[in-house]
């Protein structure tokens, strides 16, 4: 019980101490989600390319990408380009640049399978780890 209750004390701390992040993450999410339900994902790039350069105060990468993935569960259908988006986006924002990687392969669910992930630094920060997306042919880098 004190584990528990130790565990829900941390989580709450840590979603005190980065609301905005999330809260930001939650927005852009939506948003991009929206994009590419009505529109394409060409129309999502314009939008975050042109997005004012408010400046956000240093955010760790890393706080980014958490707060994409768990605010990706309150999205339905939150894709991994729609969470690659967002990542984009809010990594722009504290001056940082990505490439969003999409690749396709065979077999797995369906006959043809797409994914998207982004590279930081040579670093895979969100879409798998990297023996997962090596089964992925790399198409485009956005």
């Amino acid at each position: 019980m004190k584990k528990v209750l130790h565990k829900a004390r941390w989580k709450a701390r840590l979603i005190r101490r980065h609301f905005s992040v999330l809260s930001l993450s939650l927005i852009a999410l939506i948003v991009i989600r929206v994009v590419l339900a009505t529109s394409s994902y060409r129309t999502a790039l314009r939008l975050i390319e042109k997005a004012p350069p408010r400046r956000l105060p240093d955010i760790p990468v890393i706080v980014i990408v958490w707060a994409v993935r768990h605010t990706a569960r309150l999205v339905p259908r939150a894709s991994c380009l729609t969470q690659a988006l967002a990542v984009r986006y809010l990594l722009s924002r504290i001056g940082e640049s990505c490439v969003i990687r999409v690749g396709m392969a065979e077999g797995g669910k369906r006959p043809l399978d797409a994914h998207a992930w982004v590279i930081h630094e040579g670093r895979v920060l969100i879409g798998g780890e990297t023996e997962e997306i090596s089964r992925f042919t790399p198409l485009v880098d956005l």
